[in-house]
């Protein structure tokens, strides 16, 4: 690989050398969970950030937001923009609860606008709208019933690969879910101008659990014990998970100063493949949320 990949950034030419797509290409790799790079895996990520990085991004003039009303083309810094089209559970695979944690990070942090629009091709309008309300989601969420995003800008068939993250020329600078790899979500923040020290707390995931191989349709549990080693008393006010398929429980709710709880994560579905979910259990007062990770993969598991 010995070309050059530029775009641009408010006018300013910005040169990615082989050796930055490379560094890129190796975050995707991590956060795919693959364990060896071999050469036609690493081939399909590799052309797909050359190809992809400084195309524009095309916005059709009729797509619609759930609950009505035509979106208008993003006129901020940056936009975050991540299709999902319509195999699996929607809602599941959108982790808006997740979505609203990068924003709110990237409103208090940033100095630049950013918008964030989500655009999905599901069977029903409904659905979507049902998800919106359920998380109170207060971005951008698009109706493609026809599925024009996808057709006319020709996106990639890895799903990982549908989230961009474009300029103000609505060109590609980076491209990969950034819930989905929390590694990748650095590069976002970065390109975004946040503070490494914000970039570190943002990512940091303190306590994760890997199940291993699981069959579908298994219900498998890991608990957690965490400590308040603050001095005050905390008070969970809320446990959210990133998808229907995990359950996230904490005892006790009052939790003492030097004191230790339980945290209960529960998961189970049927689709096949690697799965990182997470719950997140936030408290009354200012004080940071806890993030949880549970991962693994799903397979039919032959006994003898």
């Amino acid at each position: 690989m010995t070309s050059y990949v530029r775009h641009i950034i408010y006018g300013k030419m910005t040169v990615f050398s082989p050796r930055c797509i490379y560094a890129y290409l190796l975050i995707l790799l991590y956060g795919l969970a693959v364990t060896s790079c071999g050469d036609s895996k690493r081939t399909v990520y590799e052309k797909a950030i050359i190809e992809w990085t400084g195309k524009e991004i095309i916005f059709p003039d009729s797509m619609r937001l759930v609950g009505g009303g035509m979106i208008a083309k993003p006129e901020t810094d940056f936009t975050i923009v991540s299709y999902y089209d319509s195999v699996g559970c929607t809602g599941c695979r959108m982790k808006l609860h997740f979505w609203l944690r990068l924003m709110e990070t990237l409103d208090s942090y940033s100095p630049h606008d950013i918008s964030l629009i989500l655009i999905s091709a599901p069977q029903k309008e409904k659905s979507l709208r049902d998800i919106a309300n359920d998380s109170r989601f207060k971005h951008s969420i698009v109706f493609d019933k026809n599925d024009e995003f996808a057709k006319i800008n020709r996106l990639p068939n890895k799903p990982i690969l549908r989230t961009f993250l474009l300029d103000s020329q609505k060109h590609v600078i980076l491209m990969g879910n950034p819930i989905e790899i929390p590694e990748l979500a650095k590069s976002y923040l970065k390109a975004m101008d946040v503070d490494s020290d914000i970039i570190d707390r943002y990512v940091k995931m303190e306590h994760s659990y890997d199940f291993g191989y699981i069959s579908p349709g298994d219900s498998v549990c890991h608990v957690f014990t965490l400590f308040n080693n603050s001095t005050d008393t905390l008070r969970v006010k809320n446990v959210e998970s990133s998808c229907g398929c995990t359950e996230g429980r904490v005892y006790p709710t009052t939790i003492p100063p030097m004191a230790s709880y339980r945290s209960e994560i529960w998961f189970c579905d049927t689709t096949a493949g690697n799965f990182r979910q997470y719950v997140s259990i936030s408290f009354e007062g200012n004080i940071p949320e806890n993030l949880i990770e549970v991962s693994g993969e799903i397979k039919n598991i032959l006994t003898n």
